[in-house]
C-alpha cells in the first residue's frame, strides 16, 4: 500500500507537470514571440509540411488533421526543390525542424574539457519563402510531440483570425 501511494504521487506530478508545459508551449510560439509570421492569418494558400522517416511523420499527419483546419501538403525536404513546389506565391510558408544539441556529459579527466552532447531536440520553424525569413520556437524540448502538437494549433488560432 505504501508503495502503491508512492506511485500514484509519482504519476499525478508527472501529469500535472507535462500539462503545465504546454501552456508554457502555448504561450511561447505565438506571434509574439516571432514564431510565427505576422501575416499568417491572412494566409489562404497551402503550407508545405516536411516529413522525416520515423514516428514524426506520423504525428506530423495526426496533429495536422485535428489540429489544422488550413490547406497543407505533407512532403519531403527534397521535394522543395521540385518544380512542383516552385511558386512561392501558391507555396510560401514552409513547416519543418532543425535538430539542436542539448544535454551534454562532462568528463572531468578529460585534459581539453570537450563537452559531449548526450542528445538532440527539434526546434520547429516556419519559412517565409517570399521575405527568406525564419520563424522559429525559440523553445525545445524532448517533449517533442507537444511542442509539434501546439504549434500547429497555433498556427490554425492565427490562420482563423
Amino acid at each position: 500500500m505504501k508503495y502503491l501511494k508512492k506511485i500514484f504521487l509519482l504519476l499525478s506530478i508527472c501529469v500535472l507537470m507535462t500539462s503545465c508545459m504546454s501552456a508554457v508551449f502555448e504561450s511561447k510560439l505565438t506571434v509574439e514571440k516571432g514564431a510565427i509570421p505576422i501575416d499568417f492569418k491572412d494566409y489562404n494558400a497551402t503550407l508545405l509540411c516536411v516529413t522525416y522517416d520515423g514516428s514524426y511523420g506520423n504525428y506530423l499527419k495526426k496533429y495536422l488533421k485535428k489540429y489544422y483546419s488550413g490547406k497543407y501538403k505533407i512532403i519531403t525536404k527534397d521535394d522543395l526543390t521540385n518544380e512542383k513546389y516552385k511558386d512561392e506565391n501558391k507555396f510560401r510558408y514552409v513547416f519543418d525542424y532543425s535538430k539542436k544539441s542539448a544535454g551534454y556529459k562532462f568528463d572531468v579527466n578529460a585534459m581539453d574539457r570537450s563537452r559531449e552532447y548526450l542528445y538532440k531536440v527539434r526546434k520547429f520553424y516556419v519559412y517565409d519563402r517570399i521575405e527568406k525569413k525564419t520563424y522559429s520556437s525559440r523553445i525545445t524540448s524532448s517533449f517533442w510531440a507537444k511542442i509539434l502538437k501546439t504549434y500547429l494549433n497555433n498556427l490554425n488560432t492565427e490562420l482563423v483570425k
